[in-house]
């Protein structure tokens, strides 16, 4: 598995557990309970607002590194010669 790979799936489980809790939240809403006050997120309390903020942000961070890296680290082997 290379770099970017190992990123994407970081990516690809933090939108999983977002689309879970968000539809967690939805279902409690639909049927009449309230959802959650808080959240946990990385080891802190947060609200709701807080935790999409923060898996947002880290959603995004991920995205940034995946586009700017481009392609997964190489190395040009050089000869010199004199």
């Amino acid at each position: 598995m290379s770099f970017i790979d190992d990123l994407r799936a970081a990516r690809d489980n933090l939108a999983a557990e977002l689309k879970g809790e968000t539809a967690a939240r939805r279902a409690l809403v639909e049927s009449g309970k309230p959802p959650p006050v808080t959240y946990t997120a990385n080891g802190r309390s947060v609200d709701w607002n807080g935790y999409l903020r923060a898996m947002r942000e880290q959603i995004q961070e991920l995205d940034d590194l995946i586009t700017t890296s481009g392609e997964d680290p190489f190395e040009l082997p050089m000869q010199g010669f004199t």
